[in-house]
């Protein structure tokens, strides 16, 4: 007998454990989890709800409330954002109530696949870089945000260091080349994906589907069935063309950056 996927426990218990490796704890609260990280004030990734159970705008304003008192008592900035636990919310119902508070909503899709045994054409490699090689690069990555600066890097260093310890950074080389690259975490029964990037010269080479086949062995070697990222609307036909299924859904709310 074919035992069911629960594949919305698995979304949730996937970015919990992005969180978790960028330095955050999960702490469980009834309608919520927190995510509290005690190195970082700011929102994002970093400290956000997530498994947000709501049924009518009273009971969203008392999970905003009682987030809002986590931060102010930990110090934090003001929540930036809410991961809604599935089903998603009808946005026609509940965008021009966010609109008038100063939040947008929109959808986030988790697709996965089978991994399979393939192997890159010739040429193709993936390559996981050394600590030195990956932060080197990962500085050159950053530093071309408006955000970036040396205190920020310096706090932001050793958490990126302690994510890519369960978030395993890939690079596709093409001809030593380095040309795209992916996180992958083995978290027991399936990998997580987080960040499948081309490099904007290389776009358009079908080299997207290149690093996923790659990523789809590389799982394959470390034992699991399954991958599974998370996506927006806009890249539904590619990973669709690359043989991913949405299989879990659910809706983002954010503040407004003023």
């Amino acid at each position: 007998m074919t035992q069911t996927i629960d594949w919305n426990r698995r979304a949730l218990a996937s970015e919990i454990a992005l969180s978790e490796a960028n330095g955050g704890h999960a702490v469980h609260y009834k309608n919520f989890i927190h995510i509290y990280n005690p190195h970082v004030p700011w929102g994002g990734d970093f400290n956000r709800a997530v498994g947000v159970k709501i049924t009518d705008f009273e009971s969203f304003e008392k999970v905003i409330k009682k987030v809002q008192d986590i931060h102010t008592s930990e110090g934090l900035e003001k929540p930036d954002r809410f991961d809604i636990a599935p089903p998603t919310l009808d946005s026609a119902v509940w965008s021009p109530y966010l609109e008038e508070r100063g939040y947008s909503m929109h959808e986030v899709i988790f697709f996965s696949s089978l991994v399979s045994n393939t192997h890159l054409a010739p040429g193709f490699e993936l390559y996981s870089p050394t600590e030195n090689e990956y932060i080197q690069w990962y500085r050159e990555l950053i530093s071309a945000y408006d955000f970036f600066n040396d205190e920020y890097y310096s706090q932001l260093k050793p958490l990126h260091l302690g994510f890519v310890e369960v978030f395993r950074s890939y690079r596709l080389l093409k001809d030593k080349e380095h040309v795209g690259w992916v996180y992958c975490a083995n978290l027991g029964d399936y990998c997580r994906l987080f960040s499948v990037e081309i490099k904007e010269c290389f776009q358009g080479r079908g080299y997207g589907r290149v690093l996923l086949d790659g990523i789809k062995g590389k799982a394959f070697d470390l034992g699991v069935k399954n991958i599974l990222l998370q996506t927006q609307e806009n890249l539904r036909g590619f990973y669709e063309k690359c043989g991913f299924t949405e299989c879990s859904g659910n809706s983002v709310i954010r503040l407004k950056q003023s």
